[in-house]
């Protein structure tokens, strides 16, 4: 009390000092002091300013004046009468480096204080990327711009061994630490938060609410005061108290790699660090910039100072087994644990989801793959991924397309390994898979639809392919999903759905040369060839011998070309196919000559070439490339090699569009 009116005499014009003063003088029973302080308050502002007080402080007489019992208040015996100051924060978290984004974000939004409304954040993240931390080292950093206090509660949202708190029991806590004695705390909530609001009113108060599970409980315990600020952490995103309390929300996402690289730095010693950059580059790889992976790793670094770096860069190689190494006997730094909470959040529904997701091939997933992996309609497959993003278990990276980072993916797929069997499995990758395929031969039909066509599979049930309205889309799609449909098929032939992966590379292949996208054309064949030669469809694999020989041509992997055109040629004429040895020989005639001498005698291969040109009959295909075979040669053609060549194409077969 004392110190209170000293700062009000000190102060005489303060309208804050002065509200706390006349707060105090009223609690000590001293209400007429309380008024009398109040009126000369009032007359020395008109006088001095010509202007009467603020309305926060007329609003305090008037309860004053009324005897309103929320300002009533019982002290701990011992107590001062103004109450104590709590200083709640936990200990702030050491070595913190890095979020100065976020931090920034936070010093603005909550830099408001003393503005019309109370200042409220909401920093929202998956599990274990950092919310708690970010919040009590920006709190301990400017705790002195709060003087009158810091509470701190964890309301356990998502807890291991608890219940979400219910906001009575933070409220009940936060009276104590105002000096309230817990036989004058109301017993209804709205009661308890009211005089929470009235205790803090004027004062300049910092609430931290960490670990909250919903807006529902976050609300009870907002201050009422301009001159506080809030700061909420959940894994959740609170969606009520942006759209009715002006929250600003700051989404953390993982740590950059600069930042990522300072934390293990800070913790495990330049030293080693410089010492093993390889290692240090394959940790920070595997933990994908994720707070609580990082710290993980570094307490087991600095556990074992005599070990390499190496040894646990080698631990965590090993995608199997990489959570087993981020799991600790302690649950708050367990990784898997931490995100085990989050999953027991979920409905059935939303579990399943997250599960399958963690086995889909790719970066990310748009809506129309989700609603075909998880067999829902694509409305309730929206929903679900929104709850799944609410949650951050998800990102929504760009409109309707959705991502993971690598470590919720890991365990999201373990979580499929544990609650799905391998034949509900099987058939959520096996809709995924024909959804890209079917999609992908559409969309290949509407850029090349004089393009001799494959046959396909109906799509397995519950297969619901893309409907694509023209080119554009369909270049649009490709370009989107390239990606996903690379993936979808390394997954489609190592699960052994050997027919679906070599018609991928068939779909893809037009794409893939209009794009310049050569290297990715080798590559889908290779695997296509090798899933064709285990179906023993022999038409496929002269298809596929003669399309990788004839990508690989312009990739400048002529021996390699070479070699797969030869063997779809001899394929082609022990079937009899003259189409197929017609557009092999027309490959040929564009690929380098390179079983032919020097001179440009006859080749090594099939039959003699004739001793001239006839480059007559066929159609355009021939006639075209035909021309070009009749122009001087290049420094690597000749035109022995190239005119013969159109000379079998010609007279097999009339070549229509390519195939």
């Amino acid at each position: 009390m004392a110190e209170l009116a000293s700062r009000a005499e000190d102060n005489p014009l303060d309208e804050r000092v002065a509200g706390q003063y006349l707060q105090a003088l009223y609690r000590a029973g001293r209400a007429a002091d309380a008024l009398e302080h109040y009126r000369g308050l009032r007359a020395r502002l008109v006088e001095e300013l010509g202007t009467d007080p603020g309305e926060p402080l007329r609003e305090l007489h008037h309860r004053i004046l009324s005897g309103d019992p929320a300002l009533v208040v019982t002290v701990r015996p011992g107590a001062q009468p103004t109450g104590p100051v709590p200083r709640q924060l936990p200990p702030a978290p050491a070595g913190f480096t890095g979020r100065a984004a976020e931090q920034a974000e936070l010093t603005t939004a909550l830099g408001g204080a003393d503005g019309d409304i109370v200042a409220v954040t909401a920093v929202t993240g998956a599990g274990g990327i950092g919310k708690t931390w970010l919040a009590l080292h920006w709190a301990h950093r400017h705790a002195d711009r709060f003087p009158d206090g810091q509470l701190f509660v964890d309301l356990q949202g998502f807890s291991p061994n608890a219940s979400p708190m219910d906001p009575s029991t933070a409220l009940r806590g936060f009276l104590g630490a105002l000096g309230v004695d817990p036989r004058a705390v109301p017993p209804d909530v709205h009661a308890q938060s009211a005089l929470f609001r009235s205790l803090v009113a004027g004062r300049r108060v910092l609430v931290v609410v960490d670990n909250a599970r919903s807006s529902d409980q976050v609300a009870p315990l907002l201050p009422g005061s301009p001159t506080c600020a809030i700061v909420v952490t959940s894994r959740d995103r609170p969606a009520e108290l942006p759209a009715r309390h002006g929250a600003r929300p700051v989404r953390l996402d993982a740590l950059s790699a600069d930042e990522a690289r300072s934390v293990l730095t800070h913790r495990v010693g330049a030293a080693r660090i410089d010492a093993e950059p390889e290692a240090v580059r394959e940790l920070l790889s595997w933990c994908g910039g994720y707070p609580l992976a990082l710290a993980i790793v570094a307490g087991r670094a600095t556990a074992y100072p005599e070990f390499p770096l190496s040894a646990l860069a080698g631990e965590l190689r090993d995608e199997a087994t990489r959570l087993d190494v981020l799991d600790d006997d302690n649950v708050g730094m367990s990784l898997p644990t931490v995100l085990s909470w989050s999953h027991r959040a979920l409905s059935a529904q939303q579990a399943r989801a997250l599960a399958l997701l963690g086995l889909a091939p790719g970066p990310d997933v748009g809506l129309p793959v989700a609603a075909n992996l998880l067999d829902l309609p694509v409305p309730t497959t929206r929903q679900v991924l929104r709850t799944l993003e609410d949650l951050h278990l998800v990102v929504q990276h760009a409109p309707a397309r959705w991502s993971m980072h690598d470590l919720v993916k890991l365990y999201a797929a373990g979580i499929a390994e544990q609650d799905t069997d391998d034949t509900g499995q099987d058939a959520a990758l096996c809709r995924l898979v024909d959804f890209y395929l079917h999609t992908a031969h559409l969309a290949d039909r509407l850029l090349e639809p004089h393009r001799s066509p494959i046959h396909l599979d109906p799509p397995t049930p519950g297969c619901r392919p893309h409907r694509i309205a023209d080119g554009s889309s369909a270049l649009a799609w490709f370009s989107a999903e390239h990606p996903n449909l690379l993936a979808a098929q390394q997954l489609a032939a190592e699960r052994g759905h050997d027919t679906q992966a070599w018609q991928l590379a068939w779909a893809l292949d037009d794409f893939h040369h209009r794009g310049g996208r050569l290297h990715d054309a080798v590559a889908v064949w290779r695997i296509g060839l090798r899933a064709v030669e285990r179906t023993g469809d022999r038409a496929a694999l002269v298809l596929a011998h003669r399309l990788l020989g004839g990508t690989a041509t312009y990739t400048g992997l002529h021996e390699e070309a070479m070699t797969h055109l030869s063997r779809s040629l001899e394929l082609a004429e022990e079937a009899g196919d003259r189409l197929a040895r017609a557009h092999t020989h027309r490959v040929l005639a564009q690929t380098r000559p390179t079983r032919w001498t020097a001179s440009g005698s006859s080749p090594t291969t099939a039959a003699d070439p004739p001793t001239r040109s006839t480059t007559t009959g066929g159609r355009w295909t021939c006639n075209a490339a035909g021309s070009t075979a009749s122009k001087r040669p290049t420094p690597w053609t000749g035109w022995p090699g190239r005119t013969w060549h159109w000379a079998r194409c010609a007279g097999r077969a009339r070549c229509g569009g390519r195939p």
